[in-house]
């Protein structure tokens, strides 16, 4: 199993971490599933030698465009690249709002065999094995789970985050503010680096990468408080389980 990180970062890139999305790869099930798609994913996906018509399935976290910025992108180069089988697409009903408008604005959907399904409250898309639970962030948002691997999306710290990555391998968590600025964070339904430590430590979890930080957290200073198992990942790394 691989874990492409394609875009680390939060709504506005900096140095080497863009905005949101991961490809996790497992060629024991064949599955090449997307996670957010925010940012140059077209870039990252070429550059994992993954190919366009690969991509199996895409599931979208929330409306705001930080994470879904990238998909018209990615949608267009794969119809460059002579696409035929339907790419679906999995978010909640106001994202999938936005994203048909996106889909239509470019004519897309006359190109492209684009299946779009809506998720509401927690369940399991069982075609491919990926749980999802409500978050708690400004807008109706999903994290997700695909196996061992847990994505929050963006979302402070609720039940249904420790519940959703208990005992990940892999915990994928947003961290947009620094440890001292829990009050604010919370306010617009993100977490700290404190509190990404605090969701890893309550779910039992064996690795946690800590995504969608901001400018605001001082990277290599955060990264002399935690252990070998804590790690800020930046784009294009792959990590392998």
């Amino acid at each position: 199993m691989k874990v492409h990180i394609l875009g680390a970062g939060w709504a506005v890139p900096r140095g080497n971490r863009s905005k949101t999305a991961i490809l996790i790869q497992d060629n024991q099930e064949d599955n090449k599933i997307l996670f957010d798609c925010g940012g140059d994913v077209a870039k990252g996906v070429s550059r994992f030698d993954v190919g366009y018509d690969k991509i199996d399935a895409v599931f979208i976290s929330h409306k705001h465009l930080d994470h879904l910025s990238g998909l018209s992108s990615l949608l267009h180069s794969t119809w460059l690249m002579g696409r035929e089988k339907e790419i679906p697409i999995y978010s909640n009903k106001p994202t999938k709002k936005t994203i048909s408008k996106l889909i239509s604005l470019h004519d897309l959907n006359e190109k492209l065999d684009i299946n779009l399904n809506s998720l509401s409250g927690d369940g399991i898309v069982n075609e491919w094995g990926v749980e999802y639970k409500k978050m708690d962030h400004q807008v109706e948002t999903h994290g997700f789970r695909y196996k061992d691997i847990t994505f929050s999306g963006d979302t402070k710290p609720c039940d249904n985050l420790i519940d959703l990555a208990q005992n990940s391998s892999l915990l994928l968590q947003e961290a947009t503010y620094p440890s001292g600025f829990r009050e604010e964070a919370w306010k617009y339904g993100h977490c700290t680096v404190r509190d990404a430590k605090d969701v890893f430590e309550k779910t039992q979890s064996n690795n946690l990468g800590i995504i969608h930080t901001s400018p605001k957290v001082d990277i290599d200073e955060e990264g002399k408080k935690v252990d070998e198992d804590v790690f800020f990942p930046s784009d294009f790394t792959t990590y392998k389980l």
